[in-house]
Formats: structure tokens, C-alpha cells, sequence
């Protein structure tokens, strides 16, 4: 059955009223669980770097990163591979959203908790500064048809937030409580360009990397009745400033053209992406603070530095991809990447890291995107999974573990498209929303199994750095 055009715009209307709806109660539930439960508190944020963030915007997530190196589109962004900035066709304004519950379990001591997390992913403008699909239809503009796109953005590159405290009985000495707490971020400002010439596209990205992390160890003998114990403090904060770079390529092979000239809204084509990144000598400005005492010796400073200057450089990622794809209709996509942390150098202090890799696939289904009588069709489906080791390793020696990473995703793109639009592909914009179930850690440590939520809203506008046709 069609629906009517006025029963059309109903129907749009319920849909985006419900899904604001959804996003205020979400909104909601996210402040009343963070007041219910812990605060964001990951015990693992405390080796490494803490928690690494991924570049990967909201429709990416949804597929578990299987199109990392391949993704490419005229309405998205994408920065995970810069190279894709080449195919966008219209200025995109995204911004990104996510809630994170986690629980903790650890097998030795059947010890559980929960935490709670959610902030902004990202901000995201992205926009064609060049229109190359207009020279390559038109025959009467002159021009050599190489497409550039540019974007800034700003998220988070790191972050470490954990509140862990541990009792232990001494032999001769009583209790001892051992408190670890820790806090703060690192960003990263990013500025995006893409070029593309046919089916060939070149990108790179230039990061500045910014943001302070600060780590508190407190030591603290409980039993009152061992009154030679030293209590000890140490507290340390880091300001991390330096750049960081991400070069990409795509390749575009077409098994089948509508026209003279291959159009990705139709016609089958094969990806091939690659990217590769790293950093220069990061500027890390440090303090520390050591202080032991107790109720027989007072208080004694051991160690107190300020503006103390080291470097640090990150290593070496790598990451290749294949995706197939049909159209507006379907796509599927497999992706590699990997970091040779083995290569990576902090002079401050030592930190236990290894190889990491992660194997991901995924795919995207779009029933039909240009049927106005049923939204349900024009709904962008998408589902993926991921497997993979985290560069952090506890312990030492034989007691030493990698840990673990996988889990799987799914979620829906949602378009707007403009009233008065006759394009059959024109959309004003869209909201995408992604769900996460995975696991993060080691069965001989604490096992973390998490849900998250990746949200992000997009306005898409075709009006700028658009040449008049009559002067």
C-alpha cells in the first residue's frame, strides 16, 4: 500500500519525535545510572595509555570497523582512511555521542562491579572544495576532474579514569590498603584532506595531540597496632603536546557501470584501502609529587619535580581492507590493522605494551534508499564483528598477559531527506545509532563485558563553495 504525501510527512514526523524522544530519555537513564552506580572506572586505563579511542565515526562503529581502510560515501565523513574525504559531495556537520555500561568480574575473588561512562565522540565538519563530478559530466567545462575534500575534527585520542583499592593482610605488619586512583584525557584536533583523480584517491591527516593525565598511588598501613609503617603518597601528572600523521589510499575497481562514467550510487565496484600512521617526538611536561609518613617519623618529601621535560613517540599502525559493494543497495567489507608497539619509546618510564591487531567484518543493506513510500526501506541496516589483542600486557615474566578484545555491533542509518528535493538520492541529513556488546580483558584478570551506545546526528548542505552558473 502507498501512503499519501501528507500521511508521508506524518509518518516522518512520528519517526524523528520518537527518536528525540529516545534520546532525551536516554539522556536521562545515562545521568540517573551514573548517580545509581560507580563513575567511570576502568581498572585498565592504568597501563599503556589508558584507553584508546578509535577514529571511526558512528556508521563505521555500527559495521565493527570493517570498512576502516574502504569506507567511502557522498554524504559521510570519514578520517579513519582520509583518502575517502575525496568522494563527499556535500558539507557535513557530525556530531557523535556514547554511553558505555560495564561489568566487572574477577574469577579469583568473584568480585563484581559496575561503571557507567558517556560523553561526546566527536565533532566533525567535512566539505568538497572542489567538484569534480560536475566537470566529468559536463563537456563544455574545461578542467582536469581531481575531486578534493577537506575536514577538521576533535576527539579524544586516550583517556584514563579508574578508582581501584585493594586490602591485603600482612604477615607481622596487619592490613595494608593499597588505593589507585587516576584521571584525565588527551584530544586530538584534526585537519583531513583527500584527493582523488578517477578511481585512484591519496589522503592524509595531521593530528595535534593534546591533554593532561593525572595518576595518585596511596599506601596506607590500616592496623594502628604496627606504628613503624611508612604511609606513602605519590601523585603524578602528565601534559602531553605533539603531532600526530595518518596517510590513506583507496582504489576503486567497477565490475559494472550504468553510463559512461562509473556513478557510486549504482554501480558494483570493489575497494582496496590501505593507511598507515604515527607520530613525531611527542613534548610530555611532567610533575611528580612522593611523600611517605606515618605517626612515629612525621612527614618526609622523597621526591618533588616540576616542568620535568621527556619525549615520547607512538609506533607504527598499519591497516588494509577489501569491501564489495552494490550501489546504495549493499555492501560488505573485511579490514586488518595492526600497531608495532614493540617499536614505541617513552624515556620518562618504562610501560609494558605489545603488538596489537585487530580482524574485523562487516556489511551494510539498504533495501531501497529512493522507495518515499516506505520509510522502513530507506533504512541503512548495518551489522559487523571484531577479534583482536589490546597493546596493554599485565604482570611480568610468566605471570605476563595480553589482553583480549572482541565483540560484535549492529545499527541503523537514518535519513532526512529535504521536502522539495526532486533527486532521488538527496538527503538533508541523518541520524545514526550503533550498538556494542563486547569484552575487553584476560580470564586470568578482570574480565570487563561492556554495551555501548554510538550515536551521532549529520546535516548535510550542498550550497557551499558552489560556483555560480551566471556571473
Amino acid at each position: 500500500m502507498l501512503y499519501k504525501p501528507k500521511k508521508l510527512n506524518k509518518l516522518r514526523t512520528a519517526v524523528f519525535n520518537v527518536l528525540l524522544l529516545a534520546f532525551l530519555f536516554w539522556s536521562t537513564a545515562c545521568e540517573l545510572s551514573a548517580q545509581a552506580y560507580t563513575r567511570r572506572n576502568s581498572p585498565y586505563s592504568r597501563y599503556g595509555l589508558g584507553d584508546l579511542f578509535s577514529t571511526q565515526y558512528a556508521p563505521q562503529l555500527s559495521t565493527g570497523g570493517a570498512f576502516a581502510a574502504t569506507y567511502s560515501s557522498i554524504w559521510d565523513a570519514s578520517i579513519c582512511n582520509p583518502a575517502s574525504l575525496a568522494h563527499i559531495q556535500s558539507t557535513v556537520f557530525d556530531v557523535g555521542l556514547f554511553y558505555k555500561h560495564s561489568r566487572l568480574t574477577e574469577n579469583r575473588n568473584n568480585q563484581k562491579g559496575a561503571a557507567n561512562d558517556g560523553n561526546l565522540s566527536y565533532l566533525s565538519l567535512s566539505f568538497p572544495v572542489t567538484r569534480s563530478w560536475e566537470v566529468e559530466k559536463d563537456t563544455l567545462r574545461r578542467g582536469i576532474p581531481i575531486q578534493w575534500g577537506m575536514g577538521i575534527s576533535l576527539m579524544p585520542h586516550s583517556t584514563v579514569g579508574y578508582d581501584v583499592r585493594i586490602s591485603r593482610e600482612v604477615p607481622e605488619i596487619g592490613e595494608v590498603e593499597y588505593k589507585y586512583t587516576g584521571e584525565g584525557t588527551r584530544f586530538r584536533a584534526n585537519w583531513a584532506n583527500g584527493l582523488r583523480y578517477k578511481s585512484f584517491s591519496l589522503g592524509a591527516n595531521l593530528g595535534l595531540l593534546f591533554g593532561s593525565v593525572k595518576d595518585r598511588s596511596i599506601i596506607t598501613f590500616k592496623d594502628s597496632a604496627y606504628t613503624y609503617g611508612y604511609n606513602e603518597r605519590i601523585m603524578t601528572e602528565e601534559n602531553t603536546l605533539g603531532l600526530l600523521w595518518d596517510l590513506g589510499a583507496q582504489y576503486d575497481l567497477y565490475l559494472k557501470k550504468s553510463g559512461t562514467i562509473p556513478d557510486p550510487l549504482k554501480d558494483m565496484r570493489i575497494t582496496f584501502g590501505a593507511t598507515a600512521g604515527a607520530s613525531n617526538n611527542l613534548r610530555i611536561l611532567s610533575k611528580e609529587e612522593s611523600i611517605r609518613y606515618g605517626s612515629y617519623y612525621g612527614i618526609d618529601t622523597l621526591i618533588i619535580t616540576d616542568d620535568s621535560r621527556t619525549n615520547m613517540s607512538l609506533p607504527l599502525s598499519l591497516g588494509g581492507g577489501i569491501a564489495i559493494t552494490n550501489g546504495m543497495k549493499w555492501r560488505f567489507g573485511l579490514n586488518y590493522e595492526t600497531q608495532l608497539w614493540d617499536k614505541f619509546s617513552y624515556s620518562a618510564r618504562s610501560i609494558n605494551v605489545g603488538n596489537s591487531y585487530s580482524i574485523a567484518a562487516g556489511a551494510e543493506f539498504t533495501p531501497d534508499i529512493t522507495d518515499v513510500s516506505n520509510y522502513l526501506k530507506r533504512i541503512r541496516y548495518r551489522l559487523g564483528t571484531y577479534y583482536g589483542k589490546d597493546p596493554r600486557i599485565i604482570g611480568s615474566g610468566a605471570n605476563s598477559y595480553q589482553l583480549l578484545k572482541y565483540g560484535i555491533t549492529f545499527g541503523l542509518g537514518l535519513h532526512m531527506k529535504p521536502k522539495k528535493s526532486t533527486k532521488e538520492f538527496a538527503i538533508l541529513g541523518q541520524t545514526n545509532i550503533g550498538f556494542e556488546f563486547g569484552y575487553l580483558g584476560h580470564p586470568e584478570l578482570i574480565n570487563e563485558y561492556f554495551f555501548q551506545v554510538n550515536l551521532s546526528f549529520s546535516l548535510n548542505d550542498y550550497s557551499w563553495f558552489k560556483r555560480a552558473k551566471f556571473r
